[in-house]
């Protein structure tokens, strides 16, 4: 009886103050936020829902760029690779494997890349200078276990973009719940 009592305890917790830990934070608010090619779609499907992909659990390897809880024994062995040539030298390409572990969780790796190729310089009045290169990279772990009739996630993200002789790096994580 007390495992129950503890069991129902700790979802009621689960249920009521988890959502209000989550939708108290927000990092960068309003449109204007960096490490902005994170928010290219890391597969077609997820393009063709308008990224509203958060939801979507039904073995898609990719919802661990959305919500680490997505992750699930349905995953094993799943790899997805995308890669978008854009217009001029602009590449993009997203990777990403899941291992399920029976018993302890599911483990995914993924990474995503934007490549601006090489951009010529200009200075103040316009005045070609040298051609420098932009790109960014984002490596993605994350691990999910399923609890009671829900599964919850953590990802870490390592960010990094640079430009010309700048470059700027970010550690983020990701909490989720399904």
């Amino acid at each position: 009886m007390q495992f129950y009592l503890r069991r129902l305890l700790w979802s009621a917790f689960l249920f009521l103050a988890l959502p209000a830990i989550v939708f108290s934070v927000q990092a960068q608010p309003g449109p204007l936020t960096g490490f902005g090619f994170l928010r290219l779609e890391p597969s077609a499907r997820a393009a063709a829902l308008g990224g509203a992909f958060t939801a979507v659990n039904d073995g898609e390897v990719n919802g661990l760029f959305y919500n680490p809880a997505l992750l699930g024994e349905e995953e094993h062995g799943a790899v997805s690779l995308s890669y978008m040539n854009y217009l001029s030298d602009v590449n993009a390409g997203f990777l990403a494997y899941a291992r399920d572990f029976r018993g302890m969780g599911t483990i995914g790796a993924g990474i995503r890349f934007l490549n601006w190729g090489d951009v010529q310089g200009a200075d103040e009045q316009g005045n070609p200078t040298e051609e420098f290169s932009a790109s960014d990279v984002a490596l993605t772990i994350g691990f999910s276990r399923p609890y009671a009739r829900m599964t919850y996630g953590v990802n870490a993200h390592l960010i990094h973009s640079s430009i010309e002789s700048y470059g700027a790096t970010a550690i983020a994580a990701d909490l989720g719940l399904a």
